[in-house]
C-alpha cells in the first residue's frame, strides 16, 4: 500500500513576505509544483497530507494549486495559521498549515470533543467546500498575547514513542 501521511514544507523562500514574491515562478518551488501535479493520478494517494508554510503561501498561486489538487484527489481539507508554540513546541513563529484527509475521512469541527482542544487556538482561514465556517463552535486568534493558557513548551524527546 501506500503513505498514510505525507508531510510536506515547500521551500518558503518563494512565499516570504520580504523576499521577492515569486511564488510559483520561482524554481525552488517546481518540486512542490510537481507533486500536486500527481496528487490526484495517483493509484494509492496517502489518507492524510500536512503541508507546513510561511505565512503568506494562502496567498500565492500555489496555494490554489495545492487546494485545486486536494479537492480533485478527493480530500477535505483546513487551511490554518498558527504558533506551533500553541501546542507546546518550543517555536513562537506563525506559520501556514493545510490539514487534509482523503474522504470518507472528516474532521472533528466541535470544542466539545478532546481532540479538538489541541488545535482551538490555530486561526482558521480557509477550509473545502463541504464545511460550512458557521457551524464551528469555537474560533480563537493567534493574535492573543494570553500565554497563562498555553502548554508549557515540551522537549524533543516527549514528543517519540520510546527512550532516547
Amino acid at each position: 500500500g501506500g503513505a498514510d501521511v505525507w508531510t510536506l514544507s515547500p521551500p518558503c523562500q518563494p512565499y516570504t513576505r520580504k523576499g521577492k514574491h515569486l511564488y510559483g515562478e520561482d524554481p525552488r518551488a517546481g518540486s512542490f509544483a510537481r507533486i500536486l501535479e500527481a496528487l490526484p493520478k495517483l493509484r494509492e494517494p496517502p489518507d492524510r497530507i500536512l503541508v507546513e508554510n510561511v505565512v503568506g503561501f494562502e496567498l500565492s498561486e500555489t496555494r490554489r494549486a495545492l487546494v485545486a489538487a486536494l479537492d480533485e484527489a478527493g480530500y477535505v481539507w483546513r487551511e490554518y495559521h498558527a504558533s506551533p508554540f500553541d501546542i507546546g513546541v518550543p517555536c513562537t513563529r506563525t506559520r501556514y498549515y493545510a490539514l487534509a484527509k482523503r474522504k470518507p475521512l472528516s474532521f472533528v469541527d466541535c470544542a466539545e470533543d478532546a481532540r479538538f482542544k489541541a488545535i482551538e487556538r490555530f486561526t482558521l482561514i480557509g477550509w473545502s467546500n463541504e464545511f460550512c465556517p458557521a457551524q464551528r463552535c469555537v474560533r480563537h486568534n493567534l493574535a492573543t498575547t494570553d500565554t497563562i493558557s498555553r502548554p508549557r513548551p515540551r522537549r524533543i524527546a516527549e514528543y517519540l514513542e520510546g527512550p532516547v
